[in-house]
């Protein structure tokens, strides 16, 4: 039999499960933005030694100065399952927790019992906001802490635009005339296609330095894909921090990247039973790459 609890009161459910984790929309606004930019990102990863490919909808804001990369629909299905869970979460006598409990585990999954709520990667919880003028990057991702208690990590960063070798190769990407660009940064090697015709210096995630857009990138090892699929203009747009919750500093790149190994290294899965609730932990089967594999 694995570790088990029973915490009562449906206060408490909250430090278990951290329902409705979200950046919030209070925030000091730096920017407004005219431009979005909606990406497809996939990566690889491997899930008990087998190789499968995860892909997130990814949009970038675009304002004079700053832009913010986040996940686009992680901040709809958050949002709905926010009133789902509290409607449920105020239900709850009882919850009793247990770690690597298959057999009790099965019991459930073989009566046909569906999940009231499954903890596990729900697309990319950190935005990354970017400042073309002065080189900055700031990352910003679901801190430590449950509930009330809990923080934002922020990590900031001076990073120039990339050194890019620009050929005169040419692609069309929504029909849209690119040109290919390659580059290496952090580790792993490059290859994009930015569009003159989009006039604005920047692209997905950390990428930037370019005249134009940069509207489909790609590792060379073939682990990490953009694709931009739309293109939408805006009117003021808001781009800020959140202000709902401390910041915690981190102190470098690699501090960053294991906080998030460590979110993703465990499940979640709760079952209801009345006003019972059963919450089992167990090792996550999948596993991801770094994007940056250095600092």
């Amino acid at each position: 039999m694995g570790n088990k609890a029973i915490v009562t009161g449906c206060v408490s459910i909250f430090f278990l499960l951290s329902i409705g984790d979200v950046i919030a929309q209070q925030q000091e606004e730096l920017d407004k933005a005219f431009l979005r930019i909606i990406y497809i990102f996939d990566q690889q990863a491997d899930k008990e030694k087998e190789q499968i490919v995860v892909t997130d909808t990814m949009a970038l804001d675009i304002g004079q100065h700053w832009s913010v990369y986040y996940d686009w629909n992680k901040e709809r299905r958050d949002s709905i399952a926010q009133i789902e869970d509290k409607k449920t979460l105020s239900m709850i006598k009882s919850v009793n927790v247990l770690k690597d409990n298959n057999e009790i585990l099965e019991r459930f999954e073989n009566r046909n019992i569906k999940p009231t709520f499954i903890n596990d990667r729900k697309g990319e919880s950190a935005r990354i906001f970017k400042n073309r003028i002065q080189n900055e990057i700031v990352t910003i991702d679901i801190g430590p802490g449950y509930g009330e208690k809990r923080s934002y990590l922020r990590l900031k960063e001076e990073i120039p635009p990339m050194d890019w070798q620009i050929s005169e190769d040419t692609l069309s990407v929504m029909g849209y005339v690119c040109y290919k660009a390659t580059t290496s940064f952090r580790g792993r090697d490059y290859s994009v296609w930015f569009s003159p015709e989009v006039p604005v210096n920047d692209g997905p995630w950390k990428l930037y330095g370019l005249p134009g857009a940069i509207l489909s990138a790609k590792t060379e090892d073939g682990l990490f894909r953009f694709h931009a699929i739309g293109l939408e203009q805006l009117r003021d747009q808001p781009i800020g921090f959140p202000t709902d919750r401390i910041f915690e500093e981190a102190k470098n790149l690699k501090q960053l990247n294991e906080y998030r190994r460590s979110k993703l290294k465990d499940l979640s899965i709760s079952y209801m039973e009345g006003s019972n609730m059963t919450v089992f932990k167990k090792k996550n089967p999948v596993s991801y790459h770094d994007l940056e594999l250095n600092d």
